[in-house]
């Protein structure tokens, strides 16, 4: 942890390790650092790092999501044949974040926090070996799906998944989560989809209390087309269940 002159201590046990360093929030300019590996001993040693001047910015549109969004960051490996999470932040007031990228290939996960919009993947792209500021711009997705959980309340940060009919079989879930007020939205390619939604707990809009608790389990809804330009306004209602049972040996089918 840097004190407010930057400098900072720590104790390592001897070992390979590597730092990650981040700017203080809201700074500009800068992005977050991870060093190269280095090697503890015994002997105290000063090692000072340098934050390197932000050289990416993703432009969001429409940029009226302005801070409606956060954008999760994932640095692509053919080599290894394997994603693997680097960086995310919130978009500032006109949609966009910036960060430090070293050269290679990545792609962006966008999740929108208003039902306007709908969770993006992003295609991948290249950042190029430069410390000049370079801006990529990626449109939101309009959701082609909305949908809201009854009753109210109790459709609060719920695990919305849609299932895809393929040759009369359910399979290849996509999966986001509601809001507090039990809306979610998708933007989905043409198919026969039903939501599935497990329940988490209960939003009190009168107290902006919330509680984990909750009488309803996971629910399947109706099945529906996208096809063409045609959207799909649902409404799922949670139920209380109507098959019960115990599993035994209890020891071996616990959450499972």
């Amino acid at each position: 942890v840097c004190s407010f002159r930057s400098t900072y201590s720590a104790y390592l046990e001897p070992g390979t390790y590597r730092l990650t360093v981040y700017p203080s929030w809201g700074t500009k300019g800068v992005g977050r650092l991870i060093t190269e590996s280095f090697t503890t001993t015994e002997t105290i040693q000063t090692l000072d790092f340098t934050l390197p001047s932000t050289n990416f910015k993703a432009q969001l549109s429409p940029a009226d999501i302005s801070l409606n969004a956060y954008v999760h960051i994932f640095k692509v490996s053919e080599e290894k044949g394997y994603v693997e999470y680097f960086d995310g932040a919130q978009t500032n007031d006109v949609g966009n974040i910036e960060t430090y990228l070293a050269p290679g290939k990545y792609k962006l996960l966008i999740n929108p926090f208003t039902r306007k919009y709908a969770e993006t993947w992003t295609d991948v792209f290249t950042m190029p070996d430069t410390a000049t500021l370079t801006t990529f711009t990626f449109t939101v997705n309009t959701p082609n799906i909305t949908g809201e959980i009854k009753p109210a309340g109790y459709g609060a940060y719920s695990q919305v998944c849609l299932e895809q009919k393929t040759n009369d079989r359910w399979g290849g879930y996509t999966c986001t989560n509601s809001d507090k007020d039990g809306n979610f939205s998708f933007k989905v390619a043409e198919g026969t989809y039903r939501p599935v939604i497990t329940p988490r707990g209960y939003w009190d809009s009168k107290t902006n209390n919330y509680s984990n608790s909750t009488p309803y389990v996971i629910t399947t809804g109706s099945e529906f087309i996208i096809s063409g330009e045609s959207t799909a306004a649902i409404e799922v209602t949670l139920s209380t269940g109507n098959v019960k049972g115990i599993i035994s040996p209890t020891s071996r089918a616990a959450d499972g």
